[in-house]
């Protein structure tokens, strides 16, 4: 499972972060470096003075602008519209380091992001998929309540709490820093960003950068839910153009060419659905989030319920972190000692 207290980085911040063991405006000492992205980077922190850890999320050099810190404050603000909803993560503050650099001070979350889960797993079982749906849709709806819109969540935005021991997943969406919000319109960056793999999560209206709406998120949330349960995206292409011209011509990747669609005989309406919402034309999406809900409800109702037991059985071979790995490999020792024992006389 991840673990929020270790380094999660997959640049070269991980090898060598700013930062580190630093006291930032002398209230946070830096300690790991938890996850990093083109415009900032988050950190595990101790309190100072105490004990208590938070996350501070330190806007780059390149991003501490006056848009960037306005970005900032404004993600920090839509935290305190929200706080009080469960998906969200808790603010406690906002200011500036020593160096000028705007920083962000939120609860630190142990969790495993969606991103990992789906690296360990390839793919989720379609109900589990699902659960997991309804509590980002949950999140959705407390951001729409404000006239905000997210547009860009991806499954490193999503976080599983104690997902292994729970039979439904408890979700935190994070990472607010590029939403459309109705107080702050200029600063919706709607140009399609140049990062890995951010354009695969992205609507076609911002790739074109037009305006944005509800349907905007139905149509993200869509992608998400699809490789959920699909195990790969939507939409061919290897770049941002490739999969934009997909995108712009609906050229959906049917459930059959999925490596899973066995486990997906039976899903033909919940891939009906999930096509509906993945149009190019923004009318001809499902409309609104109550209306994709009850579509997935009824989705919900007519799948089986999956055992845990069931998931890695079929899965523990291709996972590292896998429980059941490790109690093979106990049985097989197991084994292995009752023979030598049968041989010597034992």
């Amino acid at each position: 499972m991840f673990d929020p207290f270790e380094q999660l980085d997959l640049n070269s911040d991980a090898c060598a972060p700013p930062h580190l063991n630093q006291r930032i405006d002398g209230k946070y000492l830096i300690q790991k470096l938890i996850g990093s992205g083109s415009s900032s980077r988050v950190y595990s922190a101790k309190v100072y003075p105490g004990d208590a850890l938070v996350a501070v999320k330190i806007l780059r050099e390149n991003c501490s602008t006056r848009i960037g810190e306005r970005k900032l404050a404004l993600e920090g603000s839509v935290l305190i519209e929200v706080s009080k909803h469960k998906n969200f993560v808790s603010v406690y503050d906002f200011g500036k380091s020593e160096a000028g650099e705007p920083y962000l001070v939120t609860e630190l979350i142990k969790a495993i992001s969606l991103k990992e889960l789906l690296k360990d797993y390839k793919h989720l079982p379609v109900d589990k998929a699902l659960e997991i749906g309804f509590e980002l849709l949950d999140a959705l709806e407390q951001l729409h309540a404000h006239g905000i819109f997210h547009t860009s969540f991806k499954p490193s935005d999503i976080l599983l709490i104690d997902y292994f021991n729970k039979q439904l997943p408890e979700v935190k969406l994070v990472d607010l820093d590029s939403i459309f919000h109705p107080e702050e319109p200029e600063l919706y960056n709607s140009e399609l960003p140049s990062e890995g793999a951010s354009y695969a999560y992205l609507s076609p209206e911002q790739g074109m950068e037009s305006g944005v709406d509800i349907r905007s998120d139905i149509y993200v949330f869509a992608i998400v839910l699809y490789e959920m349960v699909c195990g790969r995206l939507p939409f061919k292409g290897s770049t941002a153009v490739e999969m934009l011209n997909n995108k712009m011509a609906s050229n959906i990747v049917p459930f059959s060419e999925s490596e899973f669609s066995s486990s997906l005989s039976g899903q033909a309406n919940l891939e009906a659905l999930l096509r509906k919402c993945l149009q190019a034309d923004k009318n001809r999406r499902v409309q609104s989030l109550a209306e994709l809900k009850e579509e997935l409800m009824a989705a919900r109702k007519r799948t089986a319920t999956t055992m845990e037991h069931e998931v890695d059985i079929k899965n523990w071979e291709k996972l590292p972190r896998s429980a059941y790995a490790d109690k093979e490999k106990e049985k097989e020792a197991d084994n292995w000692v009752s023979k030598v024992k049968k041989f010597m006389g034992g």
